[in-house]
């Protein structure tokens, strides 16, 4: 799979809504794009990273 979206994508987005994003320290935990039409908004673009997969719980083995 590649990129879903490019910088020019990205500009372009930033014309019609907002990109939000959630720092981690130096990093970027996360980020959704937000775009509104009057009372209706449309989310996407959802980004983000997560934890190592130690951190994950899981059921135990039986």
């Amino acid at each position: 799979m590649g990129d879903r979206i490019d910088a020019a994508g990205v500009l372009e987005k930033m014309k019609h809504g907002r990109f939000l994003v959630l720092p981690d320290g130096e990093a970027l935990a996360g980020s959704v794009y937000v775009e509104m039409h009057g009372t209706v908004g449309y989310f996407g673009l959802l980004s983000i990273d997560p934890p190592p997969k130690a951190q994950f719980w899981s059921p135990p083995n039986y």
